[in-house]
């Protein structure tokens, strides 16, 4: 058995590792239409996470796959102490809350706060949802490091549904903030059903619990990220900044167009996963059908004879 220590560290590097792309393009803190003063963006403040109402579906994949990798890794070791598992899902909270903490200490400080009943709900609602993603990293975690395999299957297709904007991050170091163009956009719109494609094809279908773990992986492929798209619109809409009514008049009016663009990704996941799925049964039922080595010879023996 393991000590906890090997859990702690888990978790910290997974989550140090799911903020990565974003820390390594420089980490400026991304302009602010609320910010106290005129301020060129190389010269922002450092924070561990962009937060900023356009940066609301990068802000899920930092996190979300900083859980998704520490559940993975602490499944991938066979940990089945409780305390490793603990200590993991601190480790990796206590990155993910150091990270926000920075964060909101580096807008407050440039934040024209004082007297400014908007700046304040920005604030303070830009905190909330943060802390929620925490909590929705820290739910993959435990879902995909638990010793049940669709548990733990279901865990891992939720928490690569945002693969593909993680990796987009990454695309902003050397195309710049401006995005990879369509090689970027496809890259974000197909990798999730791949992913999750893989993990339902290798999970298999041999009971009531694997089959509901494929109903719901394909249904979040497709609908979470119409949702957040959505959301993200109605946000990084300038003039409807602040008024709830008419940004959620914004994203309901994206939800169809969306839903119907995000669907063959979805198709493509259910596609790979049922011919993964019969390739892996197939694979399984010819060894069980196949003979051992020297029973196999015997057989071959006995029909030279004849």
């Amino acid at each position: 058995m393991r000590s906890p220590a090997i859990g702690s560290i888990i978790g910290a590097v997974a989550g140090a590792f799911g903020l990565a792309p974003w820390l390594a393009t420089g980490a400026n803190l991304p302009g602010q239409n609320l910010w106290s003063t005129e301020t060129l963006p190389g010269d922002m403040p450092i924070a561990f996470l962009p937060i900023h109402q356009y940066f609301v579906v990068d802000l899920v994949a930092l996190l979300v796959l900083g859980g998704t990798l520490a559940g993975f890794a602490v499944r991938l070791l066979r940990e089945r102490a409780t305390e490793v598992r603990r200590a993991a899902a601190i480790g990796l909270a206590g990155v993910q809350l150091l990270a926000v903490f920075e964060s909101f200490v580096a807008l407050a400080g440039g934040l024209a706060m004082s007297g400014s009943l908007r700046a304040f709900l920005f604030f303070a609602g830009m905190l909330v949802g943060t802390l929620a993603v925490v909590g929705a990293s820290q739910a993959v975690y435990w879902l995909t490091s638990s010793r049940s395999a669709p548990i733990s299957a279901l865990g891992l297709c939720l928490g690569v549904i945002p693969i593909g904007t993680w990796l987009g991050v990454w695309t902003m170091l050397s195309v710049g903030p401006a995005g990879g163009g369509l090689a970027s956009n496809e890259l974000v719109r197909w990798t999730p059903g791949l992913a999750v494609g893989v993990v339902l094809g290798m999970l298999g279908v041999s009971s009531l619990g694997r089959i509901a773990v494929w109903a719901g992986s394909l249904a979040a492929v497709w609908l979470l990220p119409v949702v957040l798209g959505s959301v993200q619109y109605a946000l990084g809409t300038r003039n409807a900044f602040g008024d709830v009514l008419l940004m959620t008049d914004l994203a309901r009016m994206l939800l169809v167009p969306l839903a119907g663009e995000l669907a063959p990704p979805a198709l493509a996941a259910a596609a790979i996963a049922g011919l993964l799925a019969f390739a892996v049964h197939v694979g399984r039922a010819r060894g069980r059908l196949s003979p051992p080595p020297g029973h196999q010879s015997e057989v071959l023996s006995a029909l030279a004879a004849h």
